[in-house]
C-alpha cells in the first residue's frame, strides 16, 4: 500500500475503509436539507406529515442501502459486530435526548444544538485520523453552532439542520473524492 500523502494532508489508503459510508452520508445530508426546508415552510403551511415522510423514507432507503452494502462487501460482514456495537451508543444518546425532551428537562433549542455540536466533534475526530478537510469542516460547524447559539438561537432548528445536512453532503463528497484520488494512482 502506498503510504505517500496526497496533497492537503490525506493519507493514501485511509478513507477506503469508509467509502461505503458515502451513500449514507449523502442520503442523510439530503434529508437534513429537506427537513430544514420543511421546518422553514411549516410556519405558513402544515407540513408535519412531510417531515415524517422524509424521515421514514430516509430510514427505509438506509435499510435498503445497508442490505446492498452487506451483500456486496465482505468487509462490512466481518466487522458487523463492531458496527452494531457502535450503533448502541448512538441509539442510547437519541433515547436520552428524547427522554429529556419528553420530561421537559431541556428547551426546544437543545436538540438542534446538541446534534450540531456532536456532528462537529465527529468531523474533527475523523479529520485528525483521515482527512484534514473533515477537521476544518468540523471546526466550521462548531463555530457556526456557537454563533447561532449566542446570537440567533430562534433560527437554530432551521439553520443548523440545513447546515448539518450540507456538511454531511460535503463529507460524502470529500470521502468519495479522496477515494477517487487514491484509486487513480
Amino acid at each position: 500500500m502506498n503510504e505517500a500523502r496526497l496533497g492537503a494532508g490525506l493519507p493514501a489508503g485511509a478513507p477506503s475503509s469508509l467509502r461505503w459510508l458515502t451513500p449514507f452520508l449523502a442520503l442523510w445530508g439530503v434529508h437534513g436539507i429537506g427537513a430544514a426546508a420543511v421546518e422553514f415552510f411549516e410556519v405558513w403551511i402544515d407540513l408535519r406529515w412531510l417531515a415524517q415522510a422524509l424521515f421514514i423514507g430516509a430510514v427505509l432507503i438506509s435499510l435498503l442501502l445497508w442490505l446492498r452494502v452487506t451483500r456486496r462487501t465482505s468487509a462490512v460482514r466481518s466487522s458487523s459486530i463492531t458496527i452494531i456495537m457502535l450503533a448502541f451508543p448512538a441509539a442510547m444518546l437519541i433515547g436520552a435526548v428524547a427522554a429529556l425532551e419528553y420530561v421537559q428537562a431541556v428547551g426546544p433549542f437543545f436538540t438542534p444544538l446538541l446534534r450540531s455540536f456532536l456532528l462537529s466533534v465527529v468531523y474533527v475526530l475523523l479529520g485528525t485520523a483521515i482527512d484534514k478537510r473533515l477537521f476544518w469542516l468540523g471546526l466550521w460547524l462548531f463555530t457556526l453552532t456557537v454563533i447561532i447559539a449566542l446570537w440567533y438561537l430562534g433560527y437554530s432548528g432551521v439553520i443548523l439542520q440545513g447546515m448539518s445536512g450540507l456538511s454531511l453532503l460535503v463529507c460524502a463528497w470529500s470521502l468519495s473524492r479522496t477515494q477517487s484520488r487514491v484509486s487513480a494512482e
